[in-house]
């Protein structure tokens, strides 16, 4: 993609940029490996769009560069600590009426160590989002009658950021309960798409940016917002490893089935960098799914292995006007009677990873209608050989 224009980051990060005390952090030339307690200062050095100009969805690769000691394998996440931006800190901080270098603390936030409001807002607390227990301070008659309708009064306050509510719920409150009541920034965890048998001490991350609109307002994600604002090389952000010891690859001369629709593909890229997993009569299946065509992520890495006869990719697109709505578990139920051989006679094992609510439960039913549709089971014995597969670790999900 084109680069995020320098003015854009600037503005992004105008008065906000990170704070680190050197005690809570790995530096780049240190020796220790990072840990989601001490994050290594990491640099964001690539940054590229990944659909095609017809796609309606930004999704992007983006790379970090690591220390020597900073190790990951294939299936591990990368948690990242965001960064708020310019603009909201100072919607923030007017609404609360705090001066941006006023002191204030959070109990859980170094300590309870008083730092800069600005500084603490754009760091370390969750500003996007209303906690319940600050949305209980408020006293305005209009929320409180709300209460009694708490699907009503939930989605409300879940509609709002904290700057929303604060200018219209919170002007009575003193700032200091409005900071007590806030949760901590969490990082976002990221499954991981390289192999650092290939990547070297560098780690990719494969994002879609989250964009919604609430009350005709639009909001971003603070992750992915951030990642497409942060400047490249000159930036550190603090980066950890999390490790998924029960979602790796298989051993090499195991056929591998892997459903990754969206940015779900990721740990299958890093499956796919495997130099073993690509030898000469290795067998992979891989299920991707998007809207269009036009958001088929690394195509362009899928078709030399196909071309090569170590690859087989099933494509499901469901907003393509040249064909009918299709999800990878549409692709799955087509393809049954293979992926009940590769399973049940080749001892394939099998892999989801993407969405929790509707896709992975999706693909789950395809399977088990494929195990009864070929095994001539029962929907309790379907089930049954599902489970086992899962008590053999041979079925493998990483959903959200």
């Amino acid at each position: 993609m084109a680069a995020v224009p320098a003015a854009a980051s600037q503005a992004f990060l105008k008065n906000v940029a990170w704070s680190h005390r050197p005690s809570d952090y790995v530096a780049m030339g240190s020796d220790a490996a990072a840990s989601r307690a001490k994050p290594l200062l990491a640099p964001l050095v690539c940054r590229r769009k990944l659909n095609e100009a017809a796609s309606k969805k930004l999704t992007s690769h983006y790379t970090f560069l690591l220390n020597p000691a900073t190790k990951y394998l294939p299936g591990d996440s990368l948690g990242v600590y965001p960064l708020h931006g310019s603009e909201l800190v100072s919607k923030t901080l007017a609404a609360l009426g705090l001066d941006r270098h006023t002191p204030v603390a959070h109990r859980r936030v170094q300590s309870g160590a008083e730092m800069p409001a600005a500084m603490i807002i754009a760091q370390h607390l969750d500003i996007r989002n209303v906690p319940p227990a600050l949305a209980k301070l408020s006293t305005e008659p209009s929320l409180v009658a709300l209460r009694s309708d708490r699907k009503k009064y939930l989605e409300h306050i879940k509609s709002m950021e904290l700057h929303d509510f604060a200018s219209k719920y919170l002007k009575n409150v003193p700032h200091d309960k409005v900071i007590a009541a806030l949760k901590p920034l969490e990082p976002r965890l990221y499954s991981i798409s390289s192999n650092q048998a290939v990547a070297g001490n560098t780690v990719d991350l494969t994002v879609a940016k989250v964009t919604y609109e609430t009350n005709g307002v639009t909001r971003h994600g603070a992750a992915t917002h951030y990642l497409h604002h942060v400047p490249l090389g000159d930036s550190m952000t603090p980066v950890f490893i999390q490790k998924a010891p029960k979602f790796r690859p298989p051993p090499t001369a195991t056929p591998a089935i892997m459903v990754g629709p969206g940015t779900g593909i990721a740990p299958f890229r890093s499956f796919l960098q495997e130099p073993a997993r690509l030898a000469p009569g290795a067998r992979n299946w891989l299920f991707f799914g998007d809207q269009t065509p036009a958001d088929y992520l690394y195509k362009q890495e899928w078709e030399p292995l196909e071309q090569a006869g170590v690859l087989k990719v099933s494509t499901a697109f469901s907003r393509d006007p040249a064909t009918k709505k299709t999800y990878v578990q549409d692709k799955i139920r087509e393809g049954s009677a293979e992926v009940w051989d590769w399973i049940h006679n080749k001892n394939a094992n099998f892999y989801i990873c993407g969405d929790a609510k509707s896709m992975a439960p999706g693909v789950e039913q395809a399977l088990k209608d494929a195990f009864q549709k070929h095994g001539n089971m029962s929907k309790e014995e379907a089930a049954a050989y599902l489970k086992n597969l899962e008590k053999q670790h041979r079925f493998h999900k990483d959903v959200y």
